[in-house]
């Protein structure tokens, strides 16, 4: 059974932009590139969609490219849908599967200039799509990695490598966790690394241990609670879907 979203609000201020929905509870965030504060941002709102006319299900995610092209998430349908920035619908791409093009799970989506990347953990693989909504390649994500040989030693092995997104150079940014009981050298031992792996599962830098790196959080407050949105690897804009009535304004702090 669908269960609609009445209504997309896109929210901004401060470098910070916030999406949300008339149906409760936090459905999902995803980064841009703008500046970080501290300040409580002044929301302006900056396009609203109208989720019944459109059919929107609930969304995990969503992600808006340098042009204002907005992409969220469809779980329901396995699909991406894809609006301008004035709220006008473009189109969407996917549907549930597994062959090219589908998706089993849409955990996380960015924008690579103007195209964009779908991470499917159930799968293991990244999807890109092209500006015309178009598949341009399937990649394989590791889900393990270790260190170059020359590393050997001082950074070990890792398990469980979950991808948390792919960069520019095709590398991926990832969280890296060890096996229980895996004896690692300090600081790894019983900790989370966050590091930059290849496609081919080598390490090739640690960027922290323990603690998210350069982390930016965004809390929402709706009726339901607090709820906090954080993203490794970025200081950069959030957006985030929040359960509450349009009239009764989010209110988003860092």
């Amino acid at each position: 059974m669908r269960k609609p979203v009445t209504r997309l609000l896109l929210l901004a201020g401060l470098g910070l932009t916030v999406a949300c929905s008339e149906r409760a509870g936090v459905r999902g965030r995803e980064d841009t590139g703008a500046s970080s504060s501290d300040a409580t941002p002044e929301r302006v709102e900056e396009v609203r969609i109208d989720g019944v006319l459109e059919d929107l299900v609930p969304i995990r995610s969503l992600a808006v490219a340098p042009d204002g092209t907005i992409a969220v998430t469809q779980d329901q349908d396995g699909a991406v849908r894809f609006f301008t920035s004035s709220g006008e619908a473009l189109g969407s791409f996917g549907r549930n599967g597994e062959g090219p093009g589908e998706f089993r799970g849409l955990n996380r989506l960015g924008w690579l200039a103007d195209t964009l990347w779908v991470l499917d953990a159930m799968q293991a693989r990244i999807t890109l799509i092209s500006p015309e909504r178009e598949l341009v390649r399937t990649i394989r994500t590791p889900t393990r990695a270790g260190p170059a040989p020359a590393d050997s030693g001082r950074i070990p092995e890792f398990p469980i490598a979950i991808p948390i997104g792919i960069r520019g150079d095709g590398a991926l940014h990832v969280m890296l966790m060890p096996g229980v009981g895996q004896p690692v050298p300090e600081p790894y031992r019983d900790a989370t690394a966050w590091g930059i792996v290849s496609l081919s599962g080598i390490i090739g830098r640690i960027v922290s241990v323990r603690r998210p790196p350069s982390d930016a959080a965004v809390r929402l407050s709706s009726a339901r609670g607090v709820s906090v949105a954080s993203v490794p690897f970025t200081s950069r804009t959030h957006y985030g879907v929040s359960g509450r009535q349009p009239e009764r304004p989010c209110r988003v702090s860092r």
